[in-house]
Order: structure tokens, then sequence, then C-alpha cells
């Protein structure tokens, strides 16, 4: 039995596109006799997993991700006004979905997280994205596989402010469609 703990900058750091991960493992301490071996074994069967599923991670993404480290106390300062502003946002595009009540969108639970998905019930989620974007400028990513049939609202790239009006364009296009 080999414990591995699993770490990614991606979430952590809100590092968006920065596929960066790091595994920890606790290993025994009866490896010691022949850590050498263990080690040279080990980097065999992880590399080989790395190269035939991830293949490589981008040095420009883990020097700023060192970098980033380094400045740890100010990294983790910007990352709480992004969580601020990301709840705020949520909160908003929830409340305005909530008062909109578009009969063909059933928002699923969401929190400050960067997506929001809306079950669609009516019409097809990629007429309905297409619709949005070729009508109303607005771009959302459907989801059609065996019975999910929705889109997804990335909040994380809407200012709030523009909330209302990104809600206002989903009620037109689904009433459009209905």
């Amino acid at each position: 039995l080999l414990p591995v703990k699993l770490d990614g900058a991606s979430k952590e750091f809100l590092f968006y596109g920065g596929r960066v991960g790091a595994l920890s493992l606790a290993v025994s301490p009866r490896v010691a006799d022949d850590r050498e071996q263990f080690q040279v074994e080990l980097d065999n069967k992880l590399g080989a997993v790395i190269r035939s599923t991830v293949s490589n991670c981008p040095m420009p993404v883990q020097s700023a991700l060192v970098k980033a480290l380094g400045r740890l106390d100010e990294v983790l300062a910007e990352r709480e006004r992004v969580i601020e502003v990301l709840g705020q946002r949520a909160r908003r595009l929830r409340a305005e979905l909530d008062a909109a009540a578009i009969p063909q969108l059933r928002p699923l639970p969401f929190n400050s997280g960067f997506f929001c998905f809306c079950e669609v019930e009516g019409i097809r989620a990629s007429e309905l994205a297409d619709h949005l974007m070729t009508k109303y400028a607005t771009g959302v990513v459907p989801t059609e596989s065996g019975k999910i049939n929705g889109i997804r609202i990335a909040f994380c790239s809407t200012p709030e402010d523009q909330i209302p009006e990104l809600v206002g364009n989903l009620a037109r296009a689904a009433a459009d469609l209905a």
C-alpha cells in the first residue's frame, strides 16, 4: 500500500491553464534499505504514466509557479481578492437567474468557482449556444451527451456589471427558440 497525495497549482493558485502538479508519497521506512533502487523504479513507473497520459508540463508554467511561490504572501493576498470577486459574481448570477426564472433553464447548484451549469429543457443545448452567439454575441459552452443537455456559463470571465445583460440574453434566446 502506497499512500499518494496529489496537489496542483491550477486550482489552488487560480492559475488558469497552468497545469502543474506534484505527487507526495508516504514510503515505509523499510524502503530505506534499498532506497536508491526504489527511487529508480518509482521514477521509471511514474515517468511512464506521465508521458503516456499528460505528457510534459511546459517550462514557462513551472517557472511562473516557482516565481509565485517565492512571493507567496503577495500571491495569497491576490488569490483572496480574486476569490471575493468570483464569489460576488456567483451570487449575482444566481440572483439574476432566480429573478429571470427562465423556464427552459435549470441552474444546477454552484458556488464561487468559475462556472455555472444549466440544464436546458425543450431546446438542444448546441442550438441555444449557436443562437446566443449568432444573435446576442454571448458565448456559452453546450454539452449534449447521453441524458445531459446543458450549457456552461463562465462567470469567471464575465464582469459583474454585465451579468444582468448575460442573463437577459439567455432569457431572450431561450424565448426565441421555445
